[in-house]
């Protein structure tokens, strides 16, 4: 738990893929763990990645308590709500294949 060293890495990290991606907008997912992971995961959709959770990340509902979520869908309303704070807007399923490069299902 140290949500500094999380943002520092995630920062570090994000560079890197963009030093070798020189596409506009490389499409970069963050799929996080653990206790501060809503930190994390915040952090990623105010700097334009995509984000991946579940209560197969962390079983933690908030960083600073020892409650624990009790679905997936918990921690999916609340990073949809947070990101739709953010001024984002989660993408479909058929949207995410296709900003991948795939196939429609």
């Amino acid at each position: 738990y140290d949500p500094l060293g999380m943002a520092e890495t995630l920062l570090h990290m994000i560079r890197r893929i963009k030093d070798v991606d020189k596409v506009e907008q490389p499409c970069i997912t963050v799929a996080s763990c653990g206790r501060a992971s809503s930190y994390l995961t915040t952090l990623a959709i105010v700097l334009g990645c995509n984000v991946r959770v579940g209560k197969e990340d962390t079983i933690y509902k908030y960083p600073h308590s020892d409650e624990v979520t009790l679905s997936n869908k918990e921690i999916v309303e609340q990073t949809v709500t947070i990101g739709r704070m953010l001024g984002r807007e989660p993408m479909t399923g058929p949207e995410y294949r296709k900003a991948l490069g795939m196939k429609p299902y």
